[in-house]
């Protein structure tokens, strides 16, 4: 009985982290990808162990006006420069942060720009607009990953959303 759930476990997670292009697995992983989410064990892929690991450096910027006009501008934590135990301490802000562009958390961004309102301290803001601003690593062709003095980041700002509030 103990050699058939481990025979079942392993298989679980093999079908889970197949790659979509296993073109033989896709329907068994659309079947069990449901299930594993419902009980919390969904893996995902594991891009983290690939040869071209995906960075996630990115950063959420807002642009607030005022009333009169004068504009102030806020950043999320960069979190490269943070210690560890801040890190460690905040990892779901962290986490936040980094998730909040994605098209599945699209309803939370207009959300997320009242909480900036509020907690900035700018209850007479006319207008916030927010960005996501991801640095994306080049890769050289020789060598897959770089030195970090050889690293070259390319950045670029993804507008999400842009509230306008009545006075």
């Amino acid at each position: 009985m103990i050699r058939l759930f481990f025979l079942l476990a392993v298989a679980t997670i093999f079908i889970d982290v197949s790659p979509p292009s296993w073109s033989i697995l896709r329907i068994p992983k659309k079947c069990l990808s449901p299930i594993l989410n419902r009980v919390g064990l969904w893996q995902g892929q594991w891009s983290m162990f690939t040869p071209n690991p995906v960075l996630n450096n990115a950063y959420l910027t807002a642009e607030m006006e005022d009333r009169v006009g004068a504009i102030t501008y806020w950043d999320s934590p960069d979190w490269k420069r943070v210690g560890s135990i801040e890190k460690f301490y905040r990892f779901r802000e962290l986490n936040f942060y980094n998730r909040i562009y994605l098209d599945e958390n699209a309803s939370a961004i207009a959300d997320f720009a009242d909480y900036l309102r509020r907690t900035e301290g700018f209850g007479s803001l006319r207008r916030l607009k927010l960005t996501h601003n991801p640095l994306t690593m080049v890769s050289p062709e020789e060598n897959p990953f770089p030195s970090r003095e050889e690293t070259i980041w390319i950045s670029s700002s993804n507008f999400l959303t842009e509230k306008q509030y009545d006075p």
